[in-house]
């Protein structure tokens, strides 16, 4: 079974605006994938894994 983690996400857009969050996903692409869904394509998005979820 595929236990949620936490994600400290990066977002930085085209126009250089950087949007940092936390994130609980089962993986690093979900994660990256619903920050880039609220926002938009990112000129650099990247994901940190924070440890595991209870």
């Amino acid at each position: 079974m595929n236990v949620p983690a936490y994600f400290r996400v990066t977002h930085i857009d085209a126009q250089r605006c950087r949007r940092r969050m936390r994130v609980q996903a089962v993986t690093r692409d979900r994660a990256m994938a619903w920050v880039v869904q609220l926002y938009g394509d990112g000129w650099y998005v990247a994901a940190v894994c924070e440890g595991k979820g209870s």
